[in-house]
């Protein structure tokens, strides 16, 4: 049977629940002709893992080809190869409408009133249940297979402080798009969950922000997030949602390129470049043919034997890997330099833990990029916390989108009609 068959099973078995299967590289076989396959084996407690957390669906040929792109790089790495790479395939959109969802953690992390207001007084759908929007099953069976080996004993209890940090350092997770989103969902059941084991709030938090979430263009209000989040985006991507930061450098630099802009706030590590390509080109065109267009590019460009070179195509969107493509903008390229060398330096870290006896903790950002990118905390880098403009337009973009909310209530009041 192959992965696929298994896919179609679970999709008619429990598509009214939500379903994750974790997947990896394997040789090519008759129940594997793409050498992708389900994972057999037991995650061990100590074991170095990359955990791929992909975009919405189960696609099996984007997913394979994201599985691909992230095995060869780490397994090519003498300090990295050790680790097993595994991607999550998950079904979550059966009640899941994932623009709401997404909006609705945005509210939840970032407005915290407002979600008050929203769950207490306006009953809004986005507040009634949790299992609408987030389809928690999926999230649980990725808890199940990877956290929870990592966070107990053999008898299913609690650990001491330091064997938690050091085998939860293990893990190293990577994501594109909702990946971001999906990541903060397992959060909150990792909280859950290891506050029901006995581990103290202190404890869990320090656990956290031992997990590194590094990925492109992840729609979540990460800086929010106790996991050490490392976001790269481009400006210019129209799919990712808004933000006061994003819209406040459109305003300020629509008409001159920057290389680089990283924004620090609590956990969260975000860098941004204007635009991937060198220039950015404006066009007029019908929604509906432009969402079709980026669906098939991104089959193309994440297609299982896609082998990526200069010549691929790429969107602002895009999962941009890591070979450098023709067209590049001097940001894109540092991007990719910088997700390249905090990704192999986390996952080294992760490796040098299962062989250690002693934890080792996860380096702070500017250790995890090599000494040959210079442009993270010198000439080249803008902290926007202490810009005082951005300080000035944030207030008023925060009215705007309250202003801007009764559309989001009523399209979730719509929908929510539509569906049941």
């Amino acid at each position: 049977m192959t992965i696929q068959d298994t896919l179609d099973s679970l999709n008619k078995k429990q598509s009214e629940y939500g379903w994750t299967v974790l997947a990896q590289r394997v040789p090519q076989s008759e129940d594997a002709p793409h050498k992708i396959a389900l994972v057999k084996d037991a995650i061990k407690p100590n074991e170095p893992i990359v955990l791929i957390l992909p975009g919405t669906g189960a696609e099996i040929i984007s997913c394979n080809g994201l599985l691909k792109r992230v095995h060869d790089f780490i397994k090519n790495n003498d300090k990295t190869c050790q680790a097993r790479i595994c991607i999550a395939i998950y079904d979550y959109e059966q009640k899941y409408i994932q623009n709401l969802a997404r909006a609705a953690l945005i509210v939840n992390k970032r407005f915290p009133v407002l979600w008050f207001l929203l769950k207490n007084i306006g009953h809004h759908p986005w507040t009634c249940s949790d299992s609408e929007y987030a389809k928690l099953n999926a999230i649980y069976d990725i808890y199940n297979s990877v956290i929870l080996p990592k966070i107990t004993d053999k008898d299913g209890k609690k650990l001491p402080i330091q064997q938690l940090l050091k085998n939860i350092r293990t893990l190293t997770i990577i994501g594109y798009c909702a990946g971001g989103h999906f990541a903060m969902k397992l959060e909150e059941i990792i909280k859950k969950e290891m506050f029901a084991l006995g581990y103290s709030n202190k404890d869990i938090n320090t656990a956290l922000g031992q997990i590194p979430v590094i990925g492109y263009a992840m729609n979540a209000p990460s800086e929010k997030s106790d996991l050490k989040f490392f976001n790269f985006n481009s400006v210019s991507d129209d799919q990712n949602m808004d933000s006061a930061f994003k819209r406040y450098l459109y305003f300020e630099t629509k008409e001159n390129e920057f290389d680089l802009m990283h924004f620090s706030n609590n956990r969260d590590d975000t860098f941004y470049c204007q635009s991937l390509n060198k220039k950015t080109v404006w066009e007029c065109q019908e929604i509906k043919a432009y969402l079709k267009q980026q669906e098939e590019l991104a089959k193309i460009e994440l297609h299982e034997d896609h082998i990526e070179s200069k010549e691929d195509s790429y969107r602002q969107h895009s999962f941009i890997g890591f070979v450098e493509k023709n067209g590049f903008s001097d940001g894109a390229k540092q991007l990719q330099a910088m997700f390249k060398s905090i990704v192999s330096k986390s996952v080294e870290n992760s490796v040098n833990n299962s062989k250690s006896a002693e934890f080792i903790p996860l380096p702070e950002t500017i250790d995890l990029i090599d000494d040959n990118i210079d442009e993270y905390g010198k000439s080249n880098v803008v902290y926007m916390r202490e810009n005082t403009k951005y300080q000035i337009y944030k207030p008023f973009y925060v009215i705007s989108n309250v202003i801007k909310m009764r559309f989001w209530v009523m399209a979730a009041r719509f929908h929510k009609r539509k569906q049941y």
